[in-house]
């Protein structure tokens, strides 16, 4: 259920980023980088990093993302939910006109846990699915309690939307068709996301990576279009699914203007500078709109160097703007 002010809200946050206003479109907040799971190509659990902020101090924090110009922040990890505070920090956050997301493995989810997040206004539950293979070794499975969950909530009728997101690898390409009309049936919108391959966790995702897959994954891109153009619920589309085959062909050229379009917040408050690893000594709390831009300008020299970055704010910006206006509500 989108809420129209905070739809409104967002909506002028793009247009301001399109007329070149520098702004944190999209905050990225690890609320921590402890987990339930060790997937093989997740990066983040070898990051070097200090210890969880606590509540009022992800509460003031959210505070100043707000006075940046934020309208659409999202609580990850690590898993979020492993922190007990997150629905408090949650309410916090969506006490005004910005939409709350929460990025989840999902297998802490119960229906009372579900309940307090819909009470506490969250506008956005993500859940990680790789493959409806629940006996898989690798990556997110739909395990039996998950698909359950999964299940009580397209029967629901909770205060946010909820999609699930899946990691395309070499192991569920061929699956990703089965997977999207799975959950289009519980009325669940599925998005993809590539596999982040970088200096941390490249040895551990070899076995993994489609680089050799090109032909294969343009198959399945057409396959999914047609899909969707017969009504699956995909979030993707073929603006977005291009980059798929793009990034493994070595013709994606975006990079990511430095983090123009988004604030990326670690754990103990430092400013990510970029998700490969690189985290700054500057912390959320110093940040001002001047420092900000300022913070944005030093980090140039990291960011500008960066070809192909398939963690690219300035293509996600064009993606929401050609693709669906300046509506976050992508599945409509």
């Amino acid at each position: 259920m989108v809420r129209p002010f905070k739809q409104e809200a967002y909506n002028h946050s793009l247009k301001n980023a399109n007329n070149g206003i520098i702004h944190p479109v999209l905050a990225c907040v690890r609320l921590t980088r402890k987990c339930n799971l060790r997937c093989a190509y997740c990066s983040e659990l070898y990051v070097n990093t200090g210890k969880d902020l606590k509540q009022n101090d992800w509460k003031n924090a959210v505070d100043v993302i707000y006075k940046l110009g934020n309208r659409d922040i999202v609580f990850t990890g690590g898993e979020p939910l492993l922190r007990s505070d997150l629905v408090d920090i949650v309410r916090h956050a969506s006490s005004r006109d910005a939409f709350v997301s929460i990025a989840t493995n999902g297998l802490l989810l119960d229906k009372k846990y579900l309940a307090d997040l819909s009470d506490a206004k969250l506008d956005f539950l993500c859940i990680s699915v790789d493959t409806l293979n629940k006996n898989s070794a690798w990556g997110k499975p739909l395990t039996d309690k998950l698909a359950q969950t999964l299940e009580h909530i397209s029967k629901s009728n909770y205060g946010f939307d909820t999609t699930v997101s899946t990691v395309v690898t070499r192991h569920n390409l061929m699956e990703l068709p089965e997977i999207v009309s799975y959950f289009s049936s519980l009325k669940i919108p599925t998005k993809l996301m590539i596999m982040m391959q970088n200096h941390i966790n490249k040895n551990n995702t070899k076995a993994l990576s489609l680089e050799k897959n090109s032909a294969e994954i343009e198959v399945i891109v057409k396959k999914l279009l047609m899909m969707k153009n017969e009504g699956a619920l995909l979030m993707d589309g073929d603006f977005t699914l291009s980059r798929l085959s793009q990034y493994f062909k070595g013709e994606f050229n975006y990079n990511c203007n430095g983090g123009v379009y988004d604030l990326s917040v670690n754990n103990d408050g430092k400013l990510v500078i970029c998700p490969n690893g690189i985290i700054s000594d500057k912390s959320i709390f110093d940040l001002t709109t001047k420092k900000y831009v300022e913070f944005i300008e030093e980090n140039k020299t990291i960011t500008d160097n960066c070809k192909g970055c398939l963690w690219s704010f300035k293509q996600r910006l064009e993606d929401s703007i050609k693709n669906y206006g300046v509506v976050k509500n992508e599945k409509n």
